[in-house]
């Protein structure tokens, strides 16, 4: 093996491991912040979906959710069985839907808002790793974007700002209050 390929091949093992590690415990934390809502991580996260993005078709939801299309249709069925999600048909398709947060799913999406994401161990040792480093947060996500943007492509990338700009903006509102 050439020195290049062990180079490659050990900077590879190491990424694969750390962003496993990082992943792991970061599901973990979102599992037991979904339990306490009677949801699954993957059930919370079509929440956040929605909520940044309601009447979104299946299609939509599984590109955003970073799902497989048939993934997303049992996620949905899921949720609409608890009442949190409604689907509609298009008018002009009836083969497609747009699914909405009910009432119900809306209540619940604003206990999900005002819930305390402290908790997630990832997030509290990245702050405290990159004041650390030196490095600034918004290098790291410039950094991962571009990435991220390579492997799921723009539009994935423009549901991220978008839905962050939504944050920062409930944020500053809530500073004013």
């Amino acid at each position: 093996m050439t020195v290049e390929k062990t180079k490659i091949s050990t900077e590879l093992h190491i990424m694969i491991n750390i962003v496993r590690a990082m992943y792991k415990t970061l599901e973990e934390d979102w599992t037991k912040q979904a339990k306490k809502y009677g949801l699954t991580s993957p059930q919370e996260h079509l929440m956040w979906v929605l909520y940044f993005r309601d009447g979104s078709t299946i299609t939509e939801i599984a590109n955003v959710g970073l799902w497989h299309i048939s993934t997303a249709m049992h996620l949905i069925d899921k949720l609409e069985e608890k009442g949190l999600v409604r689907k509609e048909r298009l008018w002009n398709d009836k083969r497609a839907s747009r699914i909405f947060l009910t009432k119900e799913g809306h209540d619940l999406q604003s206990k999900l808002l005002e819930d305390d994401y402290s908790s997630y161990k990832l997030y509290t040792i990245m702050q405290e790793k990159k004041d650390a480093f030196g490095l600034e947060w918004e290098q790291l996500t410039k950094f991962g974007k571009a990435v991220v943007q390579d492997l799921y492509g723009k539009e994935y990338t423009d549901f991220l700002d978008a839905s962050a700009k939504q944050i920062k903006a409930l944020e500053e509102k809530e500073k004013e209050s």
